[in-house]
Formats: C-alpha cells, sequence, structure tokens
C-alpha cells in the first residue's frame, strides 16, 4: 500500500474534527436515547445521545480512532436539526457514496470517502452512521405502528 491514500485521508477536515470535535459531550438530556457504537475489533466504543423532537439533535462521547470521531462529528453536523425521515435519507446516501464512490458530498463528507482506498478503515468511519441508521429507522417504524 503507497502512502499517499492514507495521507489524503487525514487531510484537514479529518484531523480537525478528529483532534475538535464541535458535537463531543453527553448533553445528560433526560429524553435522549443513547445508542452504543461499539467496533471491538479496533477498540472504538462511542456513546450516541440522540434526542428526538421536531428536530434531531445529536451528540456523542467516547473512545475512538481519529477517523471515527471526525466521522461521528461530521454525522452530528449532517442530522442535527433535520427530522428522522431527512436523517435517514441523508445518512442512507452517504452510506451508499461510501460503497459506490458514486455522487456528490459536501466538502467536509467527501473528505470522508476517501477511505474507500483504505478498505480496513471503512468500520471505523461507518460504525456510528450504521448504529444511528438502525435506530432512526426502528423509531420510524415504530412511528408508522403507532397510527
Amino acid at each position: 500500500m503507497s502512502v499517499g491514500p492514507a495521507r489524503s485521508l487525514y487531510r484537514s477536515t479529518v484531523l480537525a474534527r478528529g483532534k475538535s470535535p464541535r458535537h463531543r459531550g453527553l448533553v445528560g438530556d433526560p429524553r435522549a436515547r443513547v445508542l452504543l457504537a461499539e467496533n471491538p475489533l479496533c477498540g472504538d466504543r462511542v456513546s450516541l445521545e440522540l434526542v428526538v423532537r421536531s428536530e434531531l439533535s445529536l451528540a456523542f462521547d467516547g473512545h475512538a480512532c481519529l477517523l471515527c470521531v471526525a466521522s461521528t462529528d461530521l454525522l452530528a453536523d449532517l442530522v442535527s436539526g433535520s427530522s428522522c425521515e431527512l436523517a435517514v435519507a441523508q445518512i442512507q446516501g452517504f452510506l451508499t457514496m461510501l460503497e459506490t464512490g458514486e455522487g456528490q458530498a459536501s466538502d467536509d463528507l467527501s473528505a470522508l470517502l476517501e477511505v474507500r482506498a483504505l478498505p480496513i478503515r471503512m468500520a471505523c468511519v461507518r460504525l456510528t452512521w450504521d448504529v444511528l441508521l438502525g435506530e432512526l429507522v426502528a423509531l420510524g417504524a415504530d412511528a408508522m405502528r403507532m397510527r
């Protein structure tokens, strides 16, 4: 493996978000759902604090690699202020881009797409996205059953 893909992966957006995430720190909102995202193979363990109202709010804390922290922080940026339905569509869209390399992403999210050159690090980027997507889909299904 060349050094090129690894260097480009850790460009300024990922480094900045990994070192100084904007959404790190659990708020302790009593209405929050706390989700655990864990990858025992690499040791990433992140707690997501999701508040579901008319708009979503997401914060996180835990121990994870720089790439996982940056990815989670960018995820929180993306979904905070969105509806549940919009957040599901945004997450699915990003995960599809991550898998296929097709589509347009914001500059910040495009930094994460570089992980495609290092498949072993894909789990670091996807970890919290997959957990949050599962929770939001379940919430939507519960809402549909209650109608």
